[in-house]
């Protein structure tokens, strides 16, 4: 007759009523599972854990958690089974744990990189380093968008899903707030359609970054569907068409506010919206003397559609020395190419650049030489309507071509900061019409 199996000394099956029999400074063994422990020290708390031996023989402990929930002794038990299964496959759980525990945060990818792009370390696709305005649009979407959702988040952990969620969150305008920029200054961060976009752009661009240092295998923002750029979100009122006005008014300049036909109205669209412009121009010249105007210091500013609009009529009136565009849609084709406002420029055009070329070519301030008239075109860092390249790349290419054009791009505005004379842009804007008349 042969004797029964004896159980391993100091070995039992761990319950209830053996964690609360556990002294202090003391250990017991799972019968069942070779490696599963329970331990308590000085204290009450009593720790689930594994110890286990690597494929390479290093002796670890794994801490599987306290005792309480979700931790039971049997659910401690199947996790410690989960853990000695990781080990025979070749891996070791307790170092990746580790690992995760000290891995990068959102946070600190984004901060190594913005630090390596400012050191001129990462180039564009254009293979140059990027731009100082460039960078200040990189650090405010960073800090006004990625750090507050995702900043916390470990990179290896960030999942497409997430990326997904941050994208509507933006879109949703969980992280709209007014921010201040300086002692005096207010800027709005408003979140949209767009600016998730451009951020989820940025946030790819970061990831790639992390890929390339082997932070993570892949990049979780590949895949991601994102909105089409650049929606419109609303005109301004009448009445703020009227503030505008009189915040140039009381700065000492007259102002005229132009109404137009538009996509949609009888006549509007081109060439009948551009006529209306025309029209009142030279309106304004032929009656001057009745409104004591000094013609020699005539300005036209559009913003937006109207930027367009403005360099239009410098390019089509020659005695227009002076044009201002603000946030202006100054690349048509380019518009057109971007989907820009729901494809607004193919409806104010009538058709694609193919099928109405005559159209582009008359309208779009790209394809124009404007030698008579200096030009400024003021932009948001932060325009989400409007991408700030329009402008950047429309200076570019006049100054090329030897026209007396000038950027000014404002840190922190958004599309309609530029119009709204209680913003920190506005100021600038002020600035450059008195500098102009």
């Amino acid at each position: 007759m042969s004797e029964p199996k004896r159980k391993a000394p100091g070995r039992k099956r761990i319950g209830l009523r053996e964690v609360r029999a556990l002294g202090p400074v003391g250990i017991i063994w799972d019968d069942k599972v070779t490696g599963f422990a329970a331990r308590r020290q000085k204290g009450d708390a009593v720790t689930y854990l594994v110890k286990y031996r690597t494929a390479e023989g290093r002796q670890r402990w794994y801490v599987i958690g306290r005792h309480g929930s979700p931790w039971t002794p049997d659910a401690a038990r199947d996790r410690a089974r989960e853990v000695l299964t990781e080990v025979t496959k070749g891996a070791d759980p307790a170092a990746e744990k580790r690992a995760a525990r000290k891995a990068a945060t959102v946070a600190e990818l984004c901060e190594a990189y913005l630090a390596d792009a400012g050191a001129g370390r990462l180039l564009t696709r254009r293979r140059t380093a990027k731009k100082p305005s460039t960078l200040a649009t990189d650090k405010g979407r960073v800090e006004r968008h990625i750090k507050r959702l995702l900043g916390d988040r470990k990179v290896a952990a960030v999942t497409r899903e997430d990326v997904e969620r941050f994208m509507y969150a933006v879109a949703e305008g969980k992280t709209a707030a007014r921010i201040k920029t300086g002692k005096h200054g207010l800027a709005r961060v408003s979140g949209g359609k767009g600016t998730a976009t451009r951020t989820v752009g940025l946030l790819g661009a970061i990831f790639a970054y992390a890929v390339r240092y082997r932070m993570r295998p892949d990049n979780p923002v590949h895949g991601v569907e994102r909105f089409a750029d650049g929606r419109r979100e609303r005109r301004l009122s009448d009445e703020e068409y009227a503030a505008l006005g009189e915040a140039l008014r009381a700065a000492g300049v007259a102002t005229f506010n132009l109404e137009y036909r538009r996509v949609g109205n009888p006549g509007g669209g081109w060439p009948g919206t551009f006529e209306d412009i025309r029209s009142a121009y030279r309106f304004v010249r032929q009656k001057h003397s009745r409104f004591h105007l000094d013609l020699d210091r005539l300005v036209v500013m559009g913003h937006s559609a109207g930027g367009q609009l403005a360099l239009c009529l410098a390019a089509h009136e020659t005695s227009l020395r002076r044009a201002i565009s603000l946030a202006g849609v100054v690349d048509l084709k380019k518009a057109f190419a971007l989907h820009l406002s729901h494809d607004a420029v193919s409806e104010f055009l009538g058709g694609k650049p193919d099928a109405v070329p005559e159209h582009y070519r008359e309208a779009d301030p790209m394809e124009f030489s404007i030698p008579h008239t200096r030009q400024w075109l003021l932009h948001g860092s932060e325009d989400d309507t409007v991408p700030p390249e329009f402008s950047r790349d429309y200076v570019i290419q006049k100054k090329k071509a030897g026209e007396s054009v000038q950027l000014l791009e404002i840190p922190h505005a958004g599309h309609f900061d530029l119009i709204d004379p209680t913003s920190e842009a506005f100021g600038q804007v002020k600035n450059t019409v008195l500098t102009a008349v």
